[in-house]
């Protein structure tokens, strides 16, 4: 009885380490990604997998130059909520937030490589609506932050292919 229940221990502490794991992961990784890579065996192979959709790119123009003129907590304030918004709308449209680097934010849909045309048209339009609502309530953010000296905008970019999602280098 004693041999079992330290068993069934052991395993409750295995899944909490896991989902620890998994946690830190979600932090600077999309979060099927984090899943795949947590419950998978530590490899020399690469840690990503190719995929078929739209990449929004959206990138804040004047963010590090404004960055560099503002208390630090009122840089890191809007880079949060720059980000938290990029995200909102990219899973409320079926999408993920799949990477951020300084005033870059990343967001991709996947659909079925291969897939019929209907699916992939739908991704388009599901990317489209999240492109345009994120223009729409970071524009008005932005212009609140902004002073005449480091003014802030707005680029985006969509393209729809394949495309691979992964993890390289440290």
């Amino acid at each position: 009885g004693f041999g079992v229940l330290l068993l069934m221990f052991q395993v409750w502490d295995e899944k909490r380490k896991a989902k620890l794991l998994t946690k830190h992961l979600e932090s600077f990784l999309p979060t099927a990604l984090a899943h795949e890579i947590a419950s998978s065996l530590p490899s020399n192979e690469s840690l990503g997998r190719p995929a078929e959709g739209p990449v929004l790119v959206l990138r804040i123009v004047g963010l590090e130059r404004w960055s560099a003129r503002v208390d630090s907590l009122q840089a890191l304030a809007l880079v949060h909520a720059c980000t938290s918004l990029c995200e909102k709308h990219a899973r409320a449209q079926g999408g993920t937030l799949a990477h951020v680097k300084g005033d870059t934010l990343i967001m991709a849909w996947s659909s079925q490589m291969g897939g019929s045309a209907n699916n992939k048209s739908n991704a388009i339009e599901r990317s489209l609506l999240a492109a345009k609502a994120l223009v729409e309530e970071l524009t008005p953010l932005l212009r609140r932050n902004e002073f005449e000296a480091c003014p802030l905008s707005i680029n985006a970019a969509l393209e729809s292919g394949p495309y691979l999602l992964a993890v390289a280098g440290s």
